[in-house]
């Protein structure tokens, strides 16, 4: 998928990544019962970090429709280290598309005046991007 239409919708995007990346934690936090047991500081610190990590990979993954290797290894990695704390994958999963439906709402909200055609592209690309991961 060229993101050459939604360079202006995109570039927004990229800007809002901090507060997304807070406001998907919360939205874990609030979805996904487990997470809640994770120490404050590991959830405001690696797993945020992790958050945003994703939602870069995500922007990332747009020119050629799928992550990128290096992007794939790290949440790998994050998701081995999530299991040898105990956290089932169905967890992690359900983290994972927590974070894509919050990360679909900030682009509608931000894309609300595009064309419909491109934010269904867009939508395309995140279940492609999350199906992936």
């Amino acid at each position: 998928m060229s993101d050459d239409r939604f360079a202006d919708l995109l570039t927004r995007f990229k800007r809002l990544i901090p507060a997304l990346s807070k406001d998907v934690l919360e939205s874990i936090l609030a979805e996904v019962p487990l997470y809640r047991n994770l120490p404050a500081e590991q959830l405001q610190g690696e797993v945020l970090h992790v958050v945003r990590v994703n939602l870069e990979a995500f922007l990332r993954s747009l020119p050629d429709g799928l992550p990128r290797a290096e992007d794939l290894a790290f949440l790998r990695s994050s998701a081995a280290r999530r299991a040898e704390e105990g956290v089932p994958l169905d967890s992690v999963l359900a983290a994972y598309s927590v974070g894509a439906r919050t990360a679909w709402r900030a682009l509608v909200q931000l894309g609300e005046r595009e064309d419909p055609t491109a934010l269904l592209e867009l939508a395309t690309a995140i279940l492609r991007y999350t199906e992936t991961v």
